[in-house]
């Protein structure tokens, strides 16, 4: 499977100045192998029993090599936050 980048390095939301102000209380997502990977979610995160958000959601990689990964038109499951509550079967 093959996948290309949407947008330029400059482009992307990551390296823009006020990301450590819009990530207060966060943690780096590092694998046993070094990498580092995250998302953006283009809504605020709300708990909610029910899946929410829309296509401006994204992956991406910091390393091995910077890369961005869209939302697909699989399904509209895009964010999902849920605690305390009731909740989807397996989820």
């Amino acid at each position: 499977m093959e996948f290309s980048n949407l947008l330029s390095p400059a482009d992307y939301y990551i390296l823009n100045d006020n990301l450590p102000l819009d990530c207060k209380n966060t943690k780096h997502t590092i694998d046993k192998d070094g990498y580092i990977f995250g998302g953006f979610a283009y809504e605020d995160w709300k708990q909610n029993p029910k899946f929410y958000g829309d296509r401006k959601n994204f992956l991406f990689f910091i390393r091995p090599k910077l890369r961005c990964y869209p939302t697909t038109s699989y399904n509209n499951n895009f964010q999902y936050l849920n605690f305390g509550l009731k909740t989807l079967p397996n989820g």
